[in-house]
């Protein structure tokens, strides 16, 4: 998923699909293929609640890990193919270092909304990404890390004001990375 996460380095961060509000709670059984892992968040990212409706995680080679939480439905499936809907929200948490369980280092947490207007085909990136953030503070904790599933916990101040905080537990997705994120 560094693949759209990428697009974070580029003024994305893959993360979307947020309704407005002031605060925010994501419950566990989030929607999509049944796969999709589960979240209980508190989180506002770019003045707009976030609620996650999808997630996964993925170990890299040199064994770190990536944690990307969505508010779309299907974010493995979306990465895979590397079309996000637009207005979807992501929140990407790269490079954890650590051993689980316990707490996880990082410096590369970030959050993207993609433009509501973004069109089918074209690239996520600039002008199409609605808003987006990364942490100036944060905290992680991951309880267990398996071949299948990543749980742990994730607090997170961002240079926007945005703010997460809470748990998740989200399954290990096999995407591959790429720079080629477009709108669905």
């Amino acid at each position: 998923m560094k693949t759209t996460l990428s697009l974070l380095s580029i003024g994305l961060v893959v993360l979307c699909g947020c309704s407005g509000g002031s605060g925010g709670t994501s419950g566990g059984g989030l929607t999509g293929n049944g796969n999709d892992g589960s979240a209980q968040l508190t989180a506002m990212l770019g003045g707009a609640t976030f609620t996650v409706r999808s997630g996964f995680g993925r170990i890299e080679k040199d064994g770190s890990i990536d944690v990307i939480l969505s508010s779309a439905a299907g974010a493995c499936d979306a990465v895979t193919r590397q079309r996000f809907p637009a207005g979807e929200t992501l929140l990407q948490a790269y490079r954890l270092v650590g051993s689980a369980p316990g707490p996880f280092t990082t410096d590369e947490i970030k959050y993207a909304t993609i433009a509501a207007s973004c069109p089918s085909g074209q690239p996520v990136e600039g002008a199409l990404i609605a808003k987006k953030g990364r942490a100036t503070m944060s905290n992680v904790t991951l309880s267990s890390v398996t071949s299948t599933l990543i749980e742990g916990q994730l607090t997170a101040i961002f240079d926007d004001g945005s703010s997460v905080k809470g748990s998740f537990s989200v399954p290990i997705c096999a995407a591959t990375d790429s720079e080629n994120a477009t709108c669905q």
